[in-house]
């Protein structure tokens, strides 16, 4: 009886410290398609459970009894990022990890991506695009663009005209923008104003090598002297205009001319001066007029009528004078 005992609790225990045995991969691959393939493994028992684990999310699967074993399969066709992952299988309190690779099929949708630098164009500097593409699915996984290679680069000539553009038509984040270059030349003009006594000049159309107006807001410096001293006004662009006014006095005289960065305008002088001899014409022009306005009006008159509006008319060019 004794003898019995000793047999049962040796059964016992040694079955309580028995550990499961690792199921055999009968299939085993390096890769592994998702959703499509299917695991199957050879083992006694029949109480596992699995998980897909990848290196961004895990995934839970089903197990299905076979006859010398169980299969495992994906009963979710939702989207994962392919590379490295391990499969796990655990029974109680033993757990087995099998490495493998999981690759995604070719998707019928995909999204080509075109990375452009610099995103603001410089024409004074360079016309030439750098682009760096690449091909992804639906669930970001990395497809081949052309012969076999993941990533694509190459050069693009540019327009220089000045423009927003889109490296794919229909992907606003693929924009660049084409700013304008440096001024090329300034042209000068100089009006002179009557009437607030100023030069008023006017530098522009202000354009780069390509045609171009300048970018707003460039600064346009006009440096003038005159016998004494020298003068500078700052005026910034618009429209491809920069203006300045100049107050003038009587008999001075100005040299001037406009620079921006390396670029400087050819030199100008202002100058002004008063025509005498045709405000007298004018005078004259004023007398001819009235004399030929008044003088009908005198002969028709009484004599003593006519001797008070010719002392009128006098009267009247005396202050005109």
């Amino acid at each position: 009886m004794r003898f019995f005992w000793l047999i049962f609790c040796w059964q016992f225990f040694h079955s309580c410290d028995h550990s499961a045995e690792k199921p055999v991969w009968l299939n085993e691959t390096s890769e592994f398609i998702f959703p499509y393939d299917t695991f199957h493994f050879q083992s006694s028992s029949k109480d596992w459970s699995a998980v897909l684990y990848s290196f961004t999310q895990p995934v839970e699967l089903t197990l299905e009894p076979e006859r010398n074993g169980f299969r495992i399969v994906v009963d979710r066709n939702s989207g994962i990022v392919e590379g490295p992952a391990n499969l796990s299988l655990t029974s109680g309190k033993n757990t087995f990890f099998y490495a493998i690779n999981l690759v995604k099929i070719e998707d019928s949708f995909f999204q080509l991506v075109d990375y452009r630098s610099p995103k603001t164009v410089n024409p004074d500097s360079s016309l030439q695009h750098q682009s760096i593409m690449h091909k992804v699915d639906r669930f970001q996984n990395l497809k081949t663009v052309i012969d076999e290679k993941y990533f694509f680069e190459r050069e693009h000539s540019l327009s220089p005209i000045v423009k927003t553009y889109r490296a794919i038509i229909d992907k606003a984040l693929t924009a660049y923008y084409m700013q304008a270059g440096s001024c090329a030349q300034i042209p000068l003009q100089s009006i002179f104003d009557e009437e607030k006594n100023q030069f008023n000049i006017s530098a522009g159309i202000l354009k780069d090598k390509y045609g171009n107006n300048i970018a707003d807001g460039s600064v346009i410096r006009f440096i003038y002297t005159d016998s004494k001293n020298t003068y500078r006004q700052e005026s910034l662009v618009k429209k491809g205009f920069a203006n300045a006014q100049i107050p003038w006095k009587k008999n001075l005289k100005f040299k001037l001319h406009a620079e921006t960065n390396n670029v400087q305008s050819n030199i100008i002088e202002l100058s002004h001066s008063i025509n005498e001899t045709a405000k007298i014409i004018k005078i004259d022009e004023v007398k001819k007029v009235r004399k030929a306005l008044v003088k009908p009006l005198i002969e028709k008159q009484p004599k003593s009528i006519v001797n008070q509006s010719e002392k009128v008319y006098s009267k009247t060019l005396e202050i005109d004078e």
